[in-house]
């Protein structure tokens, strides 16, 4: 009973809340990294533009996304396409 009660005070709603959104950052952050080193590895010329690109990426799931999307790119043109879709307002 006292869970319930404390399941339902806005201070504990907000606390889930803002952990929620800080694991949802974390994950953002790791993805980034992610992408950044295969870009580093396999696309070095596109890393500046890389770096530039997905801190405009809010969506964890976008970011993961284009993850897959550049590990499976054939070449570096097919890569950039890749990023920049995502990049845009609306992503893929």
């Amino acid at each position: 009973m006292q869970e319930d009660i404390l399941s339902e005070a806005p201070l504990y709603k907000s606390l889930i809340a803002q952990g929620k959104e800080e694991e949802r950052e974390k994950q953002r952050r790791s993805l980034r990294n992610t992408l950044i080193e295969i870009f580093d590895e396999n696309f070095p010329q596109l890393s500046a533009l890389a770096q530039e690109k997905l801190p405009t990426i809010s969506d964890p799931d976008m970011v993961q996304k284009l993850l897959v999307r550049v590990a499976r790119a054939q070449n570096e043109k097919g890569a950039k396409t890749s990023l920049l879709q995502a990049a845009r307002p609306k992503g893929m």
